[in-house]
């Protein structure tokens, strides 16, 4: 009997030892597999330096692309993409961390995960958007002055109003083109896609206007066709006569300003001025010398355009107070034409005009001034002083 009792004793103990070790096993595999997951070597570790060699992969994949791109447009009309553009669109795809792109302003090459990527591909001679442009953080306003290189001589003021002698002010390139549009900002501090609005007037358009139908009438060239006429202002006209030819011209101010014949003497349908430089431009006889290789396009204001709470760019004699080196006093009557026609009525449709206190009135039969509207192509940023073109 006593020896049945110790052998289930046996058993039992035997059993007991066996539970503890499993146990023990069990403990070290659970440790085992926790640190192959969460250990600096384990899944979750790798999962995220796949995720990060994924993404730099993208971005060096990107790059490589647009550098090839751009090699191409080389022989073409189409833009190069430049360096911050490239950033800026990586950026909105969540491919750059703020981190990243803080970095890319001080250097080219950058590391994400195990890739390493070389923004200096991106640089060329006409690019000074990457590091040799020091931007400093600031909110751009409609009415602040950008450097743009193209001064003029204006056509209203008389910084000299006590003699009968006028002496016109010209306006330079620093102060000679404010913001109307400031564009969308982006990552770097910059903004894109910023109008600019001349501050004065340069010059000055002939009202009369001549048939369009005659082959020697090359100044009315730049007017609008039929159909872009009926398109742009909604309207059913079979062809041009004398009394429907202000949607005519104001389709070519809005559209074709860069076509528009300009020179130092009168004319009809043409831009009179008295002195336009443009830098980077020796001469032209068309709207086109406000153009610079900075500037997608030029048009002739619209009345869309206009803010009448700012002053200067709406009511130009408001610019004697603003700065009394302007020439534009209390006794200055500007007048300029915006690119829209008043609504057909017993007065018949006609172009309209601003008025030197603010007053928007329609054709008065007689010259008044043109004030440029430019779209940029470059970003524009501020160093500290100045806003300026990229």
């Amino acid at each position: 009997m006593k020896e049945r009792k110790l052998i289930l004793m046996n058993k039992s103990g035997i059993t007991l030892i066996a539970l503890v070790i499993t146990i023990i096993v069990l403990l070290i595999l659970a440790g085992v597999s926790i640190n192959a997951i969460m250990g600096d070597e384990g899944l979750m570790s790798n999962a995220r330096s796949a995720k990060e060699n994924t993404r730099g992969g993208n971005v060096k994949e990107k790059v490589e692309l647009v550098v090839k791109e751009n090699q191409l447009n080389e022989y073409s009309d189409v833009d190069k993409k430049t360096r911050q553009e490239v950033i800026d669109e990586l950026y909105a795809d969540e491919q750059l961390t703020d981190e990243e792109v803080e970095l890319l302003k001080t250097t080219d090459i950058i590391t994400i995960g195990n890739i390493e990527i070389d923004f200096s591909l991106l640089n060329d001679d006409e690019d000074n958007s990457g590091e040799d442009v020091e931007i400093v953080d600031a909110e751009l306003l409609i009415g602040d002055y950008v450097e743009y290189n193209v001064s003029y001589t204006d056509m209203y003021s008389d910084t000299d109003s006590e003699t009968d002698d006028s002496q016109p002010y010209t306006f330079s390139a620093t102060d000679g083109w404010r913001v109307i549009y400031t564009g969308e900002k982006q990552a770097d501090g910059s903004y894109r896609g910023t109008k600019l609005i001349s501050t004065g007037i340069p010059a000055k358009f002939g009202s009369s206007y001549v048939d369009p139908t005659n082959e020697n009438n090359i100044n009315s060239l730049w007017w609008g066709t039929v159909s872009q006429v009926n398109s742009e202002f909604s309207l059913s006209l079979d062809s041009w006569t004398s009394s429907n030819s202000v949607y005519f011209v104001a389709y070519g101010l809005r559209h074709n300003f860069e076509l528009m014949p300009f020179s130092k003497t009168n004319g009809d349908n043409i831009g009179v001025y008295t002195e336009i430089t443009n830098s980077e431009t020796a001469s032209t006889t068309t709207g086109a010398i406000f153009k610079t290789s900075k500037a997608e396009k030029v048009q002739c204001l619209k009345y869309a355009d206009i803010n009448g709470t700012d002053t200067g760019l709406y009511v130009l004699r408001d610019l004697e107070t603003e700065n009394s080196n302007y020439g534009y006093t209390s006794t200055s009557t500007p007048f300029y034409w915006i690119a829209d026609a008043g609504n057909a009525d017993s007065f018949a449709a006609q172009l309209k005009w601003v008025r030197y206190d603010g007053y928007v009135g329609r054709y008065g039969g007689s010259d008044y001034g043109i004030r440029p509207v430019i779209t940029l192509n470059s970003d524009v940023y501020y160093d500290g002083t100045t806003w300026k073109i990229k």
